[in-house]
């Protein structure tokens, strides 16, 4: 027997489709992407400055963030903070927030759940973690609870499933801010995630098979190659309405509207798409029998391929410049560039 997901506190019938009017959603990175204002700590000291008197921590509310989607859709950031701990011997201050997608009446909740995970490649991107799911409300109207004073108040019911996006860091759901490809604010805040979430519907196929690509763990280098070309394609074909180019006018397109800092990256955009169409074609149709350089060229333009795709879809979400320039900052961006470029360079 196959299970592919529970539904806790709530019952479908048979033959019925799971629908719901919001879903509410925990993803791992999101705390330290959105907040912007730490948990408050002040240590005072005895006169002497010997020991410490006092401590104080504290948390402020903070409004929720919302922003209208296209189809009548909402995304919200609500914020929660709370304490926790026994009163006689500990206590501790949390803060955090959900994503929450509204609809305007019942929709089909794996529809819901794809808009969600528009927001979960994008995290996924911004922080170069893998941002899993960790808890997943849906709303449904028939599903409430009456107060004494006869008002309704909406009851969630959990969805229970094996995402394909998980958190498997040494240190999951934690990440400095220096480690971040990009921050919130950078995007230009909710109305940043807001433009994302209209480009991402448009190139979802695409978008989903490189992030699927990039959360795989256990793929050979071939592959994930392969899949982050074909997702650089179909985001092509879906932009031009184009199904005839071959992929080396793609793959000249795609570099040439990547921009900076891809192609300080690359070096010669066209000797780069001469390099990622050979290697994409030896691995597709001669079973990489032909291989030209160093095993780990396929790699390097592997990750090449992906960050193109990337930026394109940065650059169509209309990012800021602050956006690319913290991009081309990081380190792993860094440690990229004289890698790509030397394979690039030794391509004949």
């Amino acid at each position: 027997m196959s299970v592919n997901r529970v539904f806790k506190d709530v019952w479908w019938e048979k033959d019925e489709e799971p629908e719901a009017d919001a879903i509410s959603v925990a993803l791992a990175y999101l705390n330290d992407w959105v907040i912007e204002k730490y948990i408050g700590e002040t240590m005072y000291t005895t006169e002497d400055q010997k020991r410490w008197n006092k401590i104080e921590l504290s948390v402020e509310n903070k409004p929720t963030r919302n922003v209208q989607l296209t189809g009548g859709l909402t995304l919200s950031l609500p914020y929660r903070f709370g304490a926790t701990g026994r009163r006689e011997t500990e206590r501790s201050l949390w803060q955090g927030y959900r994503l929450r997608i509204g609809a305007d009446s019942v929709m089909p909740i794996d529809d819901l759940i794809d808009i969600a995970s528009d927001a979960q490649d994008l995290l996924s991107i911004a922080t170069g973690r893998d941002a899993g799911f960790q808890n997943v409300s849906g709303y449904h109207p028939d599903l409430v609870r009456e107060r004494p004073n006869g008002d309704d108040i909406p009851m969630p019911f959990e969805v229970i499933s094996r995402w394909s996006i998980r958190d498997l860091a040494k240190k999951p759901d934690q990440i400095d801010h220096h480690d971040l490809y990009f921050t919130f604010e950078d995007l230009g805040g909710v109305d940043g995630l807001a433009k994302w979430m209209t480009v991402a519907a448009t190139y979802r196929s695409a978008l989903g098979r490189a992030m699927s690509t990039r959360a795989t763990a256990n793929m050979f280098v071939s592959d994930r190659m392969l899949n982050y070309t074909a997702a650089l394609e179909g985001f092509d074909r879906t932009k031009t309405g184009n199904s005839t180019d071959k992929l080396p006018t793609r793959l000249r397109r795609c570099g040439a509207q990547a921009g900076s800092p891809f192609t300080e990256m690359v070096g010669n955009v066209n000797k780069w798409s001469n390099a990622v169409a050979y290697h994409r074609n030896d691995i597709a149709h001669h079973l990489g029998r032909r291989p030209r350089g160093a095993e780990s060229d396929q790699y390097y333009l592997g990750q090449s391929v992906y960050w193109a795709f990337v930026l394109l879809m940065l650059h169509e979400a209309g990012a800021p410049q602050a956006v690319f320039d913290r991009i081309a900052q990081h380190q792993t961006f860094v440690y990229l560039n004289p890698k790509v470029k030397a394979v690039v360079d030794a391509h004949t």
